[in-house]
């Protein structure tokens, strides 16, 4: 790594040393700063009320972890990864993986928030237009994108925990109401298929059957170790489908006044 100079800083008593819980010795922390360098904390250390912190901050020029360094290594690799998988021309792709990592900085859904966080040279308003127009105008496979997912996360021919929820609420006059199958691993739940429906409150049977039939079309049923839901996914003729028609093996919370 190039050094561009090396500064000591010294803070007297007063400054809060709570600060520093998180800089264990000669362990690099990375520090952002507004004018675009980072300051890279080497060590740290306490000695008659005076804090020495050891500071290095990489020439900016051509250090590969500069802040958009970062950003296009990140995007780089998104791109490497959707073209694995997903049968678009470079340009879609190219899009595809600005929104993802934008949609990260972003910390939001919102298109006009996502445009700001996207690299390049364009601005805010044609990047708003482009992601609209994506969306709006490119038809692809939402069964294409679960096989995606399914590879980039490790999870294809591995056995897996389905999860089905279902989400319920307004936007304005309207109701979304979205019953999704999920990949249940280490405490989490990834979306990989959904259907909308068109009425508020629990899902029923049909539906239910549709959407696991669609992921097993796509990815088979002999690596399903088990499926869990909630207490609102129960029914005679759901369960049988699932255990004696499927052979799926169920772990359904059931409610307290339940009775055999």
């Amino acid at each position: 790594m190039n050094i561009l100079k090396t500064t000591f800083y010294k803070f007297y008593s007063n400054f809060d040393i709570s600060r520093l819980k998180a800089y264990k010795s000669f362990e690099i922390h990375v520090k952002w700063t507004d004018i675009g360098l980072y300051e890279a904390i080497l060590s740290a250390s306490i000695k008659n009320n005076i804090i020495f912190i050891l500071i290095y901050i990489p020439q900016p020029d051509n250090d590969p972890l500069k802040p958009k360094g970062v950003a296009m290594h990140h995007i780089e690799i998104t791109k490497k990864e959707l073209g694995k998988h997903l049968n678009w021309n470079a340009a879609r792709i190219q899009l595809v993986a600005l929104f993802i990592t934008a949609l990260f900085k972003a910390r939001s859904v919102s298109i006009s928030k996502i445009a700001i966080k996207m690299v390049g040279k364009a601005n805010k308003e044609s990047r708003c237009k482009r992601i609209s127009n994506f969306f709006a105008k490119f038809t692809f496979s939402y069964d294409d994108i679960a096989l995606c997912i399914m590879k980039i996360c490790g999870f294809y021919g591995e056995n897996v925990v389905l999860a089905v929820d279902r989400t319920n609420w307004k936007f304005g006059k309207l109701d979304i109401n979205i019953l999704t199958l999920a990949i249940a691993t280490d405490g989490l739940a990834i979306p990989i298929m959904w259907i909308f429906l068109p009425k508020q409150g629990n899902s029923n049977t049909k539906e239910r059957i549709s959407l696991i039939n669609r992921y097993i079309k796509v990815f088979g049923k002999e690596n399903i170790d088990c499926l869990v839901a909630d207490r609102e996914f129960v029914g005679t003729d759901w369960f049988i489908y699932l255990t004696r028609v499927l052979g799926i093996s169920v772990r359904i919370r059931i409610k307290d006044s339940y009775k055999k």
